[in-house]
Parts: C-alpha cells; sequence; structure tokens
C-alpha cells in the first residue's frame, strides 16, 4: 500500500474481493481459479488470477497497470453484463473515471488503453522515489501532496501543460518547487498556511 490508502478487504470460500476506497496498491496474486481475486475501485472492476498489477486511485481517474500475467476491467455496477470491458497483458494500462470526475452522458463510461511510458516509473513509490516520465505536473502535485503537509498548489490550470520528468524525494516537496522554478521557468510562492503556489512568470 501507498502511503494515504485505504483498502478494505473480503475473503471467503468462493471469493476473494477487496475495495481500494483511496490511494494506490500493488497486488502479487496467488493462483486460486476457484476463488476470484476481484478489486473494486468505484466503478471499476479488475478481477484477475495469478499475476501482479498495480491500481493507482487518483483524483479524477483510475489507473490499472499489469506488470505480469493477465487481468480483466470492466465496470463494476453492471458485472453481468458490463458496458465496457478489455483485458489486460503484462505491460498494458487501462484509465477509467473515478466517481469525483465531472463526465458527460457521452463520456460516462469511457476507458483508455495504453501502454505506459515507464512502468520503473510506475511502481517507483514502492522504492520511497518519486519517478516521473513525461508526466502532467498536476498529476505530480497530487502524488507529492499524498506524502507531505506541506501541499503543491497550480494557482492557474493551464500550468498543467508542464510536463515533469525525473527521479525525486516524495518527502521533500521544496526541493522540487525550486526545481520547477528552474526547469519550467515558473514562480513558486509558500504561504504561511502550509502550501507552495505555483504561478506563471510575467
Amino acid at each position: 500500500l501507498n502511503t494515504d490508502t485505504r483498502l478494505d478487504v473480503s475473503f471467503t470460500d468462493n471469493f476473494r474481493e477487496l475495495t481500494l476506497v483511496q490511494g494506490e496498491a500493488f497486488f502479487e496474486v496467488a493462483k486460486d481459479p476457484l476463488r476470484p481475486f476481484i478489486v473494486e475501485v468505484d466503478t471499476t472492476h479488475v478481477q484477475a488470477v495469478g499475476t501482479q498489477f498495480n491500481i493507482n486511485k487518483r483524483r479524477e481517474i483510475i489507473e490499472v497497470t499489469v506488470l505480469e500475467g493477465k487481468v480483466r476491467v470492466s465496470e463494476a455496477s453492471a458485472p453481468q453484463s458490463p458496458k465496457w470491458v478489455t483485458d489486460l497483458v503484462q505491460g498494458e494500462q487501462v484509465i477509467t473515471p473515478s466517481l469525483s470526475r465531472e463526465l458527460s452522458p457521452e463520456t460516462d463510461h469511457f476507458f483508455q488503453k495504453q501502454n505506459p511510458r515507464s512502468l520503473k516509473a510506475i511502481l517507483s513509490w514502492r522504492d520511497n522515489k518519486l519517478i516521473f516520465d513525461h508526466r502532467n505536473l498536476n498529476d505530480v502535485i497530487e502524488d507529492f501532496n499524498r506524502y507531505n503537509d506541506l501541499t503543491l498548489t497550480l494557482a492557474s490550470p493551464d500550468l498543467n501543460h508542464i510536463k515533469v520528468s525525473g527521479t525525486f524525494n516524495p518527502n521533500d516537496p521544496e526541493s522540487f518547487a525550486q526545481s520547477m522554478v528552474t526547469i519550467a521557468n515558473i514562480r513558486a510562492e509558500k504561504t504561511k498556511d502550509g502550501h507552495i503556489i505555483f504561478y506563471k512568470t510575467p
């Protein structure tokens, strides 16, 4: 379990069921075809038999990444007749919406399947590091804020177009902020109430 993570577990003779309420977790599943291993995250349903995968529940999206084996991802709200379903194998990732995301009727059942740029970056939290490979600044900030009371904030959503690559200490947001000031040519201001706010430079 990554920091600031909550996982509810319900194991029975017939099922191994878990609910990722918040945060991020890595799963290594023992094979047992008679007891399916199922993780539910909001309306996303992940089922696996003998595999390794990572689930990250972000503010607006859920990321499911397979490191080994195969998983099936579908809509949890209708497991018998899901509106979408996809199988993932090693090195593949699917992105689905979280319940907190504002969706239109046209996009409320979307999912995006892709090959992530770096599996090492996705699992870096297990080594107490944050590795980013061309990641949106807002995603990076969300990861840092999971670890620290000193939180990072964007003054303008326009700054989210900035892409971040590199290896950082998750417990040192001030060093990261200074790096962004130097690399991205933005301004960072530390407030008295425990925030570092990024601003556009004039």
